[in-house]
């Protein structure tokens, strides 16, 4: 056989996806007409989706290092052989266990999905790859969408094993392709199949392989999901006809398929890592406001589904670029690489698609769908975060400052509600033993271990930072209840300044009179939000006031410490020493607390660590003061989420006094920057 010397056509590759994709679900439609035919449960008969699902996750990993080892071409022509070989035993058969073992032998296609991204990474650079992924990454998910549809009508006309017959011609015509159009492109084959198969121990302990798979792996996985509970969503929540849930269910291929062709665009300018974790940051935020949105009880198709059609916009985003990270670890190793991925992928999703199936009932359906899609979207940013980024990554960082300032607005919008319900003091306490685990599993991630982590030479410094943090946060939850989430945000953004004003006789650090006029305007636009001697002024406004100033001490004591003190050693100590402290006080105020409301309160545990987990991230990887300024944008998001949600409004002196508190806050920001390049 004479190898094809050009690189394969864009169109090949394409439809050479899109056949494994194909192969997936187009026969779905006949599964009942299927069990009625061998005589078997429907049950019996789903064998032949999961357990195809289960060979295509353990064939892509054999036939990554099969392809880096013998090039892509035999195998991708090996794979589609043995597909037509197997239709033609499923066409033909009349036992159940015949048909299945043929059926589940079909997976051998998945050779197209996996190795379609191995010739892209060996022909191109990885910038110019996210472009072309991204176009092939368009037919994976519009071909699952059209697939059921072309079934239906063929088993309708013509029986089930119709289907079969239009694989047959599909595996045909996928030889062909391979033979005619797709040249080998792996120039370097290993030596030995075995170092390939050696060579997955160095993937796996890479922290870039595991943060690119991980977020590879729930990005897809949700989709998975998605198909999962949608069915159940439309028919028992909303009550929606079969035929408008097709419609609703393609909803999440038009976001993909807008955000792939955005992140095409935008590929050169942004980079790779960027777009991944703002296709995650869309994701979560498109999932966190439908389901606020639900939990406040407005359930319908368009909060339901609209939330998810971010989950297809940011998965435009990141999957095309996280392909390529994938495959970018080692670039000798694309194929195992890529074979591996898409096998964690696949699992995956087979294991959250039976969990969606398994934890959704008619009772929760409408906020666990959400919920649970949401976890996997929280899980696949937290992997794509964690994957090492440089030093002096400022665009990155004012990314991080943002999704981390959109996760505390949302986490004062939870507060607000479950404090207006239940005692603070529980509340709080159920969010620091969230938090306190959290921290001690940071500990030993970046410590090592937990005593490590704890050892300090200033314990009541530490101890008095924890109780500071603990005091700030019960007294400004009360504040989101008195006088709602604008006003005390906006009251709370004086702490910038109130850190400058006593950074000089707590830290000894120098404030010119510049700096000191900015802090005096920024106290003048907290009386213009105030109102004091006015009738609308509210004494309640004290809580956020003295918040700030608790949190400014809080501020300034964090960074007292950190001369002797590790930032892990520090807020070991924030989490456990407010933990504590908040079950001393917590316990003696338990209230029973309805399901719903449980829900509220698990979503405002991951809030609050997530929030801090992206902060960590953002100072990582940017200058503080360079990101510092974006912090303000949680008054932004908060205001926006009372306004929507809890129906408060935004008075034009709340709003003019804000601006005048950030502005005054910013100039002291760029004053202590400015000050600090010049010595």
């Amino acid at each position: 056989m004479t190898a094809v010397k050009t690189p394969p056509k864009l169109i090949t590759l394409i439809l050479i996806t899109a056949a494994s994709m194909l192969s997936l679900n187009m026969f779905m439609p006949s599964l009942s007409n299927m069990a009625d035919d061998f005589g078997v449960s429907y049950g019996v008969m789903n064998i032949s989706v999961s357990g195809y699902l289960a060979v295509t996750a353990v064939l892509q990993i054999i036939m990554g290092p099969l392809s880096d080892r013998f090039g892509r071409r035999p195998v991708l022509l090996g794979g589609g052989a043995l597909f037509c070989i197997a239709t033609l035993g499923s066409i033909f058969a009349t036992d159940i266990w015949v048909f299945l073992t043929f059926r589940i032998l079909q997976g051998a296609i998945i050779s197209g999905t996996a190795l379609s991204r191995a010739v892209v990474r060996d022909m191109m650079e990885p910038r110019d790859a996210v472009k072309v992924l991204g176009t092939i990454s368009m037919a994976m998910a519009i071909a699952p969408m059209f697939g059921p549809m072309m079934g239906g009508i063929l088993d309708g006309l013509f029986g089930w094993r119709a289907t079969f017959w239009v694989y047959l011609l599909m595996g045909i015509a996928f030889l062909a392709l391979v033979y005619v159009d797709l040249g080998e492109t792996n120039l370097t084959p290993s030596e030995t199949f075995g170092r390939q198969f050696a060579t997955y121990p160095e993937l796996l302990g890479s922290g870039r392989f595991w943060g690119y798979s991980i977020c590879l792996s729930f990005a897809v996985a949700s989709y998975f999901a998605f198909l999962s509970g949608a069915p159940l969503i439309a028919n028992e929540v909303l009550q929606l006809p079969p035929s408008h849930l097709g419609f609703y269910m393609g909803s999440i291929t038009a976001g993909f398929v807008t955000g792939t062709f955005l992140s095409g665009r935008l590929s050169d300018r942004v980079g790779l890592t960027r777009l991944i974790v703002l296709g995650r940051v869309i994701a979560v935020g498109g999932l966190s406001v439908g389901l606020v949105a639900v939990l406040s009880g407005w359930i319908s198709p368009a909060t339901i589904f609209g939330a998810t059609i971010f989950i297809g916009l940011g998965n435009g985003f990141s999957l095309p670029s996280c392909n390529v990270g994938v495959m970018s670890v080692r670039a000798d190793l694309a194929g195992s690489a890529s074979g591996l991925s898409g096998a964690m992928a696949v699992g995956f999703g087979a294991i959250l698609a039976t969990l969606m199936g398994a934890i959704l009932t008619p009772q929760n359906a409408a906020w666990g769908f959400l919920a649970f899609l949401l976890v996997a979207k929280i899980i696949s940013l937290i992997a794509a975060v964690w994957v090492p980024m440089g030093k002096g990554n400022q665009r990155m960082g004012i990314m991080l400052m943002i999704a981390a300032t959109f996760v505390f607005a949302m986490q004062d919008g939870i507060s607000r509600h479950l404090a207006g319900e239940y005692n603070v003091f529980m509340v709080v306490m159920i969010r620091y033993w969230f938090f306190a685990a959290f921290v001690i599993f940071l500990a030993k991630a970046r410590v090592g271990s937990i005593r490590k982590a704890a050892q300090t030479k200033q314990p009541l410094l530490q101890g008095f930072r924890g109780l500071l943090l603990v005091v700030e946060i019960c007294v400004m939850v009360l504040g989101f209840v008195f006088i709602g989430l604008i006003e005390s945000l906006a009251i709370f953004t004086i702490y910038p300044l109130i850190i400058a004003a006593l950074s000089g006789p707590i830290l000894g650090e120098i404030v010119g009179w510049r700096r000191w006029v900015a802090i005096f305007i920024g106290f003048v636009g907290v009386l213009i939000i105030l109102q004091p001697g006015m009738a609308v002024f509210s004494v309640y406004a004290i809580f956020p006031l003295v918040s700030a100033i608790l949190f400014a001490l809080y501020g300034l004591l964090t960074r007292y410490a950190a001369r002797q003190d590790s930032a892990a050693t520090s807020f070991f100590w924030t989490g456990v020493v407010g933990s504590i402290a908040m079950t001393m006080v917590g316990v003696f105020f338990w209230e029973p607390m309805i399901a719903r409301d449980w829900a509220w309160m698990g979503l405002l545990c991951v809030t609050g660590a997530f929030g801090h987990f992206l902060l960590i991230k953002c100072y990582e990887v940017a200058e503080a003061s360079g990101v510092q300024p974006f912090a303000y944008l949680q008054l932004v998001f908060g205001s926006a989420l009372a306004m929507t949600v809890f129906g408060e409004t935004l008075k034009s002196t709340t709003a003019i006094g804000a601006s005048i508190v950030i502005a005054a806050g910013l100039y002291t920001l760029w004053r202590e920057r400015s000050q600090r390049d010049i010595s």
